[in-house]
């Protein structure tokens, strides 16, 4: 294996993104190759497979589209089933005025009806949120845009790999490499920023799940060994249970891993 991008997990397995080339099928407690998605048909983008989902039994990933070198093309497959050759779910050029769209993606609802997130990856711009609808299982190729802001006009910076993750309600997280995770209301307001403190002030992690347990919140978020250079993120990883009883903002750091 070379560079693992991004992977998903379902039904006792890893699909994980190899290279940006293919999609490979692992047993999540061992690692043992299982076997590889069907790629026929994948093709175009900055990378041609990037982000990849475990959706009510079935498998979606994406590709990257950037505006560096012209107009190109933003895709989501779908593979019914493991042995299955993808079709294509989303497939436009319309990436919603954004220089670059696809390093992570994001569904509500199901592969029938549903919504499609992703999130501009940008180093220093306000970061903005695209959605495509799914009706009748066919992905609208014109997105919505919808900036995130702290009080409906300051927007908010993610940076690079940001990632949107959708709550109930009209909700989202969302998290990247320049900013904490936080949530927004559905107007895309700020609702909440997790406690610095909790992350021990470490700002870059890119993905964050909120959940409850007993009737406790709690939420894993991914993060880096603190001091962390840029290099050395790519073997400093971490993982942090959050409890957020008394409300994100003052959660608290109950576990990590490593230990």
């Amino acid at each position: 294996y070379t560079s693992f991008r991004n992977m998903t997990f379902g039904a006792g397995k890893l699909y994980v993104v190899n290279n940006s080339s293919e999609i490979l099928i692992l047993k999540a407690q061992t690692g043992e190759k299982l076997g590889s998605l069907n790629m026929s048909g994948v093709e175009g983008g900055t990378l041609k497979v990037i982000d990849v989902k475990y959706i009510d039994g079935k498998v979606a990933a994406c590709n990257l589209a950037t505006t560096a070198t012209g107009e190109q093309v933003l895709k989501v497959y779908v593979w019914d089933n493991d042995n299955a050759a993808p079709r294509v779910l989303l497939e436009t050029t319309n990436i919603g005025g954004t220089e670059r769209l696809g390093d992570t993606f994001n569904y509500s609802g199901d592969l029938t009806n549903g919504t499609l997130f992703f999130a501009e990856g940008k180093a220093s711009a306000d970061t903005r949120v695209v959605t495509y609808k799914v009706t009748n299982g066919v992905a609208s190729t014109t997105p919505t845009v919808t900036l995130v802001t702290e009080d409906g006009s300051t927007g908010v910076q993610f940076g690079l790999s940001p990632r949107v993750i959708p709550e109930a309600d009209g909700k989202f997280w969302c998290v990247g490499q320049n900013y904490y995770p936080t949530l927004f209301d559905a107007k895309a307001e700020l609702m909440a920023t997790v406690n610095a403190e909790a992350l021990k002030n470490e700002v870059a992690g890119n993905t964050f799940r909120a959940f409850s347990f007993k009737g406790t919140s709690y939420a894993l978020a991914t993060t880096y060994e603190p001091n962390s250079t840029a290099a050395e993120r790519l073997r400093k990883g971490r993982v942090v249970l959050l409890d957020g009883t008394d409300g994100w903002a003052e959660a608290s750091n109950i576990g990590e891993y490593p230990s």
